[in-house]
């Protein structure tokens, strides 16, 4: 028996509501590129797990970031209804991109273009490297604060 099966049995309320809502979404997530968004932010729990053990405020730095870049990423409004000054501002945010992946994926029903997955792969790449090299160069630190 499967995953979802399981889940079904212990939940019945997941067998009738849950469980086609997480199918559509695993479907339409399934065929696409927009995966590299998640080793991205594996890139950024390393680097930051390895700062919070040091930095005792990190949680308040954290909030702050987590506040200012929901609110410079194009979330909650068009990306076309920016004026032309912030909107070249905005397509350096590696943030937008992955917005605009998902963007298209759920809203657009289209797969992103080759250029953006190309961008957000590399974005994972650079992320995760050096998040891996921050976390193995403070480990030493890491083990002495715990």
């Amino acid at each position: 028996m499967d995953a979802a099966g399981r889940l079904s049995d212990r939940h019945p309320l997941s067998r009738w509501y849950l469980q086609p809502v997480a199918d559509r979404l695993a479907g339409a997530l399934a065929p696409t590129k927009v995966r590299p968004s998640h080793v991205t932010l594996c890139g950024l729990v390393l680097a930051m797990s390895a700062a919070a053990v040091l930095v005792r405020d990190m949680l308040r730095i954290v909030t702050a970031l987590a506040l200012l870049i929901l609110v410079i990423t194009p979330v909650f409004y068009a990306y076309q209804g920016l004026p032309e000054a912030l909107r070249d501002m905005t397509i350096v945010n590696p943030f937008h991109q992955t917005i605009e992946a998902y963007r298209s994926i759920l809203f657009r029903h289209e797969l992103p273009g080759w250029g953006l997955v190309a961008y957000l792969t590399g974005l994972a790449g650079v992320s995760f490297v050096c998040g891996l090299k921050c976390f193995r160069r403070l480990k030493g630190r890491i083990e002495m604060a715990l």
